[in-house]
C-alpha cells in the first residue's frame, strides 16, 4: 500500500506567485464604474509590486484598454446576435453558387434574413 508519505516529493509552482495574475476576475462583476476603477488600480498596484514580468506587461495592457474594459461592465453586450447572422449569411453564400450577380446573391441575402421588403409600391 502506498502512502503519501512513501511518494517522492515534487517540486509543485509556488501558486501564491500567480495569484496577483487570477486576482483580476472579481472586476468583471463590479457593475459600478468607480468601484471597478478602485478594484482595478488596486490589483495593479499589488501586479506591479510582484516581480513577475508577464503578469506586469498584462497590467500594463489592460491599464491601456481600461475605458474599453468599463464599457464593457457599463453595457454588457456581447456579439452573439451579429455571429448568428454572419453564420447565417456564410450558408446562404455556400448555396449560392452559381449566381451571377452581386444584386441577385444581396437579394438572397435579404429574403433569407427577413430584411427584404416583398411589398409592392
Amino acid at each position: 500500500m502506498l502512502r503519501c508519505g512513501d511518494c517522492p516529493q515534487k517540486r509543485l509552482p509556488d501558486l501564491r506567485k500567480a495569484s496577483p495574475y487570477f486576482g483580476i476576475t472579481p472586476f468583471w462583476d463590479y457593475t459600478y464604474e468607480g468601484s471597478a476603477v478602485k478594484f482595478f488600480k488596486d490589483w495593479c498596484k499589488q501586479v506591479n509590486g510582484s516581480n513577475l514580468e508577464p503578469v506586469k506587461k498584462v497590467s500594463r495592457m489592460l491599464e491601456n484598454r481600461l475605458q474599453g474594459l468599463l464599457n464593457d461592465l457599463k453595457h454588457r453586450i456581447t456579439n452573439a446576435a451579429s455571429e448568428g447572422m454572419n453564420s447565417r449569411v456564410v450558408r446562404i453564400l455556400a448555396n449560392a453558387r452559381g449566381l451571377r450577380t452581386f444584386a441577385a446573391l444581396r437579394i438572397r441575402v435579404l429574403f433569407f434574413l427577413g430584411k427584404l421588403d416583398l411589398s409592392i409600391a
